[in-house]
């Protein structure tokens, strides 16, 4: 029990490792950064609110690393003091540069440029390309006046000031933003249009392949069930536009339909020839019966079964009847022959 006590009060090399690895990734990281904020030059916006929101993640994970076994808490205080008084002069030097008129031109100017755009646009991917860049606007906006709210600003109507600038901004922002997604509504309507058309004309095509291909009622079935799957796909896709809904609607009964016709028209057929050979074989049977009762031995008997060409033909009807998948008429002459 001592002995292990012992253990588990000695340094573990491990954790030393990771917690010296991970320190000295979070020092490279802030130096990088310090050393970046002496030798920039702010004369935009966004690199203040860049640069502050660096600053606010690094003090983030500086702060992270007190909680690692084994830390150094004197390096820690170190960089946290250095990266907050790094905060606080940005931040003054910031909050005079908003103060500026010309401060928030940039994103006025992008605004503006990105909004020109909006009435050349023709495909709905590029009307989508657009709203991400005005949604990117619109989430450095959010950040500006985040970081805004977080600086200290002693003078009320300063914070006034820059928070009406950013607000207007927001306002143009969302005016365009507004009329980038009634000029999306309308390409996505006038494409899902186009191609609804085409994958209808595609169906049709297809139905009247599968009409002159089903020859068989069993060959009805299997092409209904793959222009149900075709329709099925075409609902799922067009599920929003109550429009092509409908027209799907009818044309699922459409196709229903047409199928059906072809498959009673050859059930129909295949019963009338079924029943053409039944009686044809019905017919020959008689015959054969007719000249069997002349026949005055076995051996005359034998070589008629044997070889006359009645009987190749009612076994040809027997054949027939069993492709036609009509097996009662089929057993029922083969019965018939063999008595």
């Amino acid at each position: 029990m001592r002995a292990a006590r012992r253990w588990a009060l000695r340094p573990r090399p491990g954790n030393q490792k990771q917690t010296a690895q991970a320190i000295q990734a979070v020092q490279k990281k802030a130096e990088d950064l310090f050393d970046q904020i002496r030798r920039q030059t702010y004369d935009q916006v966004d690199a203040f609110v860049q640069t502050l929101a660096d600053l606010r993640t690094l003090r983030g994970e500086v702060i992270s690393l007190q909680d690692l076994p084994y830390t150094q808490p004197e390096l820690i205080e170190a960089l946290d003091e250095q990266a907050k008084t790094s905060g606080e002069s940005l931040a003054n030097d910031c909050i005079s540069f908003l103060l500026r008129d010309d401060a928030l031109l940039p994103y006025q100017k992008r605004i503006t440029a990105a909004a020109e755009q909006i009435e050349t646009i023709e495909t709905a991917v590029a009307a989508k390309d657009l709203t991400t860049d005005f949604n990117a606007i619109g989430a450095e906006l959010e950040l500006l006046i985040e970081i805004v709210s977080n600086l200290p600003i002693d003078d009320a109507t300063q914070t006034t000031r820059i928070i009406e600038q950013i607000s207007g901004l927001f306002t143009h922002l969302n005016q365009h933003k507004a009329s980038i997604k009634q000029r999306l509504q309308q390409l996505q309507g006038s494409e899902a249009a186009a191609e609804f058309g085409v994958q209808i004309k595609l169906l049709d095509q297809s139905m009247i392949n599968y009409l002159d291909l089903a020859d068989t009622p069993e060959k009805c079935d299997t092409y209904l069930t793959r222009l149900m799957v075709q329709l099925e796909e075409l609902e799922g896709k067009f599920a929003e536009i109550d429009e092509f809904v409908g027209q799907l609607a009818e044309k699922r009964e459409e196709v229903f339909a047409a199928l059906e016709q072809r498959k009673n028209s050859l059930v129909e057929a295949r019963n009338n020839r079924t029943t053409a050979l039944a009686s044809a074989a019905e017919r020959i049977l008689n015959g054969i019966q007719q000249r069997s009762l002349r026949f005055k031995d076995a051996v005359e008997i034998n070589g008629f079964f044997a070889s006359d060409l009645l009987i190749s033909k009612v076994r040809d009807i027997i054949d027939n009847l069993k492709e036609l998948d009509d097996s009662n008429k089929a057993n029922s002459i083969q019965t018939q022959l063999k008595t």
